[in-house]
């Protein structure tokens, strides 16, 4: 089951508006929230993984308020990816 935020299209929808009038081209393909738990850069067999998720007693992992984001740039090196904090950005509270 898929939950879906409001808050978060919306600010998918600003993000990539302000960052289309900096010149960088509108992302073409639907948004969708995500969490990147890990990057794994062998093929490894994700069955025991799935597995084991489609056996827990619910999907539900809770949830969290989240205060402020943070854009990071991604620069790919043969040793993997560098991550540099460029900004940091509070969230206003409704």
């Amino acid at each position: 089951m898929r939950h879906r935020s409001a808050g978060l299209e919306t600010l998918a929808e600003h993000t990539d508006s302000a960052t289309a009038a900096l010149g960088i081209v509108r992302e073409t393909r639907a948004f969708s929230p995500h969490l990147t738990l890990a990057r794994i850069k062998e093929r490894l067999d994700l069955q025991p993984l799935r597995e084991a998720v489609v056996a827990l007693p619910t999907l539900d992992f809770g949830q969290f308020e989240a205060a402020r984001f943070f854009l990071y740039q991604s620069t790919l090196k043969p040793s993997g990816s560098v991550y540099t904090k460029l900004a940091d950005f509070p969230l206003a509270k409704r």
